[in-house]
């Protein structure tokens, strides 16, 4: 009964990441997409409220969150990311295998399949 209810409500969730989601997120779509650790297209892709304080207009780390490197500082755990990696790698196979199959869904860890896993 409960899965029934689950799986009925499933339509009207949001999977949209937002607020202190990105940070956890970045650290496993980071590595895995872009192979490396620059989180500013995470954040770049957050809601306005999260992104606008660590981005000036330009979409660029501001001063206060750059790190020696000059990436955009994250300081949020990697503990969400290490448990959420298997649905991502999942979604990315998937993906990848849709892409070489003629379809264009983005491989981009922020398409619709990233979202729902």
């Amino acid at each position: 009964m409960l899965l029934l209810l689950f799986l009925l409500s499933l339509p009207f969730l949001n999977p949209w990441v937002r607020g202190d989601g990105v940070g956890y997120y970045a650290f496993v779509r980071a590595p895995l997409i872009e192979h490396n650790l620059d989180f500013t297209k995470d954040y770049q892709h957050a809601n306005e409220s999260f992104r606008g304080p660590r981005l000036d207009e330009y979409g660029r780390p501001k001063s206060a969150f750059r790190t020696p490197t000059g990436h955009l500082d994250n300081h949020f755990t990697v503990g969400p990311a290490i448990l959420w990696t298997p649905f991502l790698l999942l979604a990315h196979a998937a993906v990848l295998l849709a892409r070489a199959l003629g379809s264009t869904v983005a491989a981009d860890g922020f398409s619709t399949p990233y979202r729902v896993t």
